[in-house]
């Protein structure tokens, strides 16, 4: 979420998590049950892009997660 200081970015990410966790337990339109939901605040200027992302390493032709992909990975 991206936006103005003062705007409500951290006001609306919270309403939104807290009346999707509420739903814990409850069956969705597809059959599936709903998730709590986890939030991750993460500052992107404060860190690299092949930190947040991850990135290839061309002499050892190997893949380093990022912080963001770790994360997507452990929510999935």
């Amino acid at each position: 979420v991206v936006g103005p200081t003062g705007s409500g970015k951290t006001r609306c990410y919270e309403v939104l998590s807290t009346a999707l966790t509420s739903l814990r337990g409850q069956t969705t339109n597809s059959g599936s049950t709903y998730q709590p939901v986890h939030n991750f605040v993460l500052n992107p200027k404060s860190i690299t892009m092949g930190q947040l992302y991850g990135a290839f390493d061309e002499m050892t032709h190997e893949w380093t997660d990022g912080i963001l992909s770790t994360l997507i990975r452990q929510g999935v």
